[in-house]
């Protein structure tokens, strides 16, 4: 779960408190959380290729631990047209908030911290 949180600092379909009625969430919304969380897998990736697949890998396994409505919610988003052009933001987003060297060391933080939670939670 690792990688999600720290691709979108934090992520839930449902940010509305359980006492109010915040209605379904918007498709720009579902979009641009998205974006933010596959943002950073892809710029690690990027960034190290050689492990690229491992990136790919963690992602899709913390997508898989997400409850049915958040992973319906990122199934239509990753259909949506926008979507290419948010990530595309996303990833200008990363590489101006820190050099890539510092990118590449919580890339590394987040994939070994990523991959020892399944290792732990396969135990």
């Amino acid at each position: 779960m690792f990688l999600i949180l720290h691709s979108a600092s934090s992520f839930a379909t449902a940010q509305c408190p359980p006492d109010a009625s915040c209605g379904p969430l918007t498709p720009e919304f579902k979009v641009a959380m998205y974006a933010s969380i596959v943002a950073f897998p892809m710029a690690c990736a990027k960034l190290d290729p050689a492990n690229a697949a491992r990136y790919t890998a963690a992602l899709q396994t913390e997508l898989g631990k997400l409850d049915a409505g958040d992973r319906q919610a990122m199934a239509e988003a990753a259909r949506d047209p926008a979507l290419p052009e948010m990530l595309a933001a996303a990833e200008k987003k990363l590489d101006e908030e820190q050099s890539p060297r510092r990118l590449l060391k919580k890339c590394d933080r987040a994939l070994q911290r990523s991959e020892a939670g399944e290792t732990a939670s396969q135990n």
